[in-house]
């Protein structure tokens, strides 16, 4: 009698699930702790490769139910309290493998965009309490932050990605509105949602239970944050907020819309000579940049690759994807690219010049800062779709980035040192640099007929648009 009721309850709906469930985790507990990628461990394993066929497949049908239930089952079967041991890593990539691929049926793909993007958030809510939970376990709080750092980073990154993408294929009516939409939605509402598992003390936090952060290590919040500021995401600016918190042990009260420099006051907490900041946090900071010359160094390469993935501003941006943090609205550009722009560490010409090839003929010391960022950044296990360049080869962003810092940040301002950088460029380079800047920035079009100088110059005068009620007030 025994048998026939478990026999009965497994051909329940219920005992269906709960027996998939069951196989799903024991697979991914069978993986091991190594450096394999995701595509290798699918490849080897037929329960893995069997589950996201049946995403395809049920995506394919557009079957909403079924891939509202197969989400629920792999959020039910990913290990949720063993820190970041083996089966852990491949249950948080495949969540962002599986996002993925129902982001693609919902744009180019048969998937009712609503079905997607709510199958999408309940992943999504998974993997963000997983990667924000600190380590338990086999695997020490230590050796867990790099790989939370990893799928935090990687998560940001691709949703930035996701968002843009849906804005450009939406704009060439590769899809539609509709689906653009519910993916624009989703991927600005959970940058947001990222942002607040990192910074230690949200805004309006609701209780203890949002407070602290998984990111306690400098370089770790520093390899999440390169990863944050790429492809235009929304909140860019905002995500500076928990680093400057992280690396100093104290809050930034400017305000970015004001113009102040939260790069220049974390500059001065750390290594200012009357303004260094006395904590624990400050402390680890500083041995994690040594010089003040490698926190310039390795701050210019994340906003390179800041600068270098931006929207293209020629591309017209559809009212109904217009989203707070995601809009057209030059101010909130200018307000982005300053954000770099004022950590106004060269002051001359010749000075920026240095500052360049620093950062373009050295991609730091072996075991240094920005290699172990890079590190970090590797470690996620999911092989993200979008393509990642290191900064350093972006030469015409390297520039860019290094002549924001020169470029007047008010109106009446003397450009003549950023006009003669520009002029003492290589021709090529001004030339590949001016192109550049016709993409990402407004008003630099038509470079050919003007000149790249006075073409890069116009553009950077976005960086004018913030905090101009400072100065009419001054």
């Amino acid at each position: 009698m025994f048998s026939f009721v478990r026999l009965f309850g497994l051909a329940s709906v219920g005992g269906r699930k709960r027996l998939l469930c069951r196989t799903l985790g024991d697979a991914l507990a069978r993986q091991p702790a190594s450096a394999a990628s995701l595509y290798q461990r699918v490849s080897g394993d037929r329960v893995l490769s069997a589950y996201l066929a049946e995403i395809d497949q049920a995506a394919a049908r557009s079957d909403g139910g079924g891939v509202q239930d197969l989400a629920d089952e792999l959020i039910a079967a990913a290990p949720g309290s063993s820190g970041f041991a083996g089966g852990t890593r491949v249950g948080l990539a495949l969540h962002l493998e599986v996002i993925h691929r129902l982001a693609k049926a919902s744009l180019v793909g048969k998937l009712d965009p609503v079905v997607g993007s709510a199958a999408a958030e309940s992943l999504l809510s998974s993997l963000l309490a997983r990667a924000g939970l600190p380590a338990t376990g086999g695997e020490s709080g230590e050796a867990a932050r790099p790989h939370a750092a990893a799928v935090l980073g990687q998560t940001s990154r691709y949703l930035a990605w996701l968002g843009s993408t849906s804005l450009m294929l939406s704009a060439r009516r590769v899809t539609t509105p509709a689906a653009a939409r519910e993916l624009v939605a989703f991927t600005v509402g959970y940058r947001q949602r990222v942002l607040r598992v990192v910074d230690p003390d949200p805004p309006s936090a609701s209780g203890p239970a949002e407070l602290g952060t998984p990111l306690t290590a400098a370089v770790c919040v520093l390899a999440w944050c390169r990863d944050f500021c790429e492809f235009h995401g929304a909140h860019q600016a905002a995500g500076l907020y928990p680093v400057y918190e992280i690396l100093t042990g104290t809050k930034f009260l400017g305000n970015y819309w004001d113009g102040d420099s939260v790069l220049m006051g974390l500059r001065d907490a750390l290594f200012g000579r009357g303004a260094a900041v006395a904590t624990s946090a400050a402390a680890v900071a500083r041995d994690a940049f040594g010089t003040v010359g490698e926190f310039d160094r390795v701050w210019t390469l994340i906003s390179a690759g800041a600068v270098a993935t931006l929207r293209d501003v020629r591309v017209a941006h559809p009212a109904e994807l217009i989203r707070p943090e995601f809009t057209p609205d030059r101010q909130l550009l200018g307000a982005y690219l300053r954000s770099y722009a004022s950590h106004r560490y060269v002051a001359t010409a010749g000075q920026a010049m240095i500052a360049l090839t620093g950062v373009v003929g050295c991609a730091g010391a072996a075991g240094g800062l920005w290699e172990r960022m890079r590190a970090i950044s590797a470690v996620g296990g999911w092989t993200a779709p979008m393509p990642a360049v290191e900064p350093h080869r972006r030469l015409s962003a390297c520039v860019l980035a290094v002549a924001s810092r020169l470029a007047p940040l008010a109106p009446g301002e003397s450009d003549r040192q950023l006009r003669v950088f520009l002029t003492g460029l290589p021709a090529p380079v001004l030339e590949a640099t001016a192109e550049l800047a016709a993409r990402v920035l407004p008003g630099s079009a038509g470079f050919r007929e003007r000149g790249a100088e006075d073409s890069v110059v116009e553009g950077l005068r976005v960086l004018q648009l913030v905090g101009t009620h400072r100065v009419g007030a001054r």
